[in-house]
């Protein structure tokens, strides 16, 4: 009897066999590696993004002629919300200059374009985000207003600014995905007022990240998602 040329079922059975102990092994190994690449791009994006907020920032605030020690009603997409400073806000005044490079002034008053950075529910600006999440987002709010201001330095407000900025001014997200970096008894906001000249900033890009200030309150922890520095107003008067 001749011999029948092909391959039997039982030998197809052992080769796909053979195959798939050594293929599916490879297949997760290869599905691994994706996921690790993926956060590290994530990590690294997450970090850029922070530090573009950041900068941006401190290029503004250094600039501020005074810190504004109260609670004013920033626009948002689901309305008025009230930030305070110091409570993971700051709120900055900066004389307006005209082309010249003079202080607006009028009848007593400077002109001040006012900013807001805060950490504020992320449901808050925009219907995308889950209502009543622990999500924030860091947002920069603007807006622009005459205030009462020192005979000797237009510089210094006098009396009581603007509050209520959901008529004219303007908020817009400058990071997402922020938690405070200060979670330690020393600190306990994002952003610090420590003096009428300094601000001290940290705030976490990712869950669960802590840092702190002092080291009584211990190192920080992976620092690579921590955004922390000093900003010094430079037009503070004296």
């Amino acid at each position: 009897m001749n011999k029948q040329n092909g391959i039997s079922i039982l030998e197809m059975l052992i080769a796909l066999t053979l195959i798939s102990i050594l293929f599916f092994p490879m297949i997760d190994l290869l599905n691994r590696s994706f996921m690790v690449e993926y956060d590290n791009r994530q990590n690294v994006e997450s970090k850029e993004a922070a530090d573009l907020a950041l900068n941006r920032m401190t290029n503004i605030l250094k600039e501020a002629s005074y810190i504004y020690d109260g609670t004013v009603n920033i626009p948002t997409e689901m309305g008025a919300y009230p930030v305070t400073n110091g409570e993971n806000c700051i709120i900055a005044l900066i004389p307006a200059y005209d082309s010249s490079g003079d202080i607006v002034q009028g009848a007593g008053e400077t002109e001040f374009n006012a900013y807001a950075y805060a950490l504020i529910p992320s449901y808050m600006m925009s219907t995308d985000y889950e209502s009543g999440s622990n999500d924030q987002v860091f947002v920069e709010s603007f807006n622009t207003f005459y205030c009462q201001s020192d005979t000797d330095d237009p510089r210094k407000p006098t009396s009581t600014c603007e509050d209520d900025w959901t008529g004219t001014g303007s908020t817009n997200i400058i990071f997402e995905g922020a938690k405070p970096g200060n979670f330690g008894s020393a600190y306990t906001s994002s952003l610090e007022p420590v003096s009428a000249n300094k601000i001290e900033v940290a705030f976490a890009a990712k869950d669960g990240k802590k840092y702190y200030h002092s080291a009584e309150e211990g190192p920080s922890i992976d620092e690579k998602n921590i955004q922390s520095t000093d900003i010094f107003l430079r037009n503070v008067p004296n």
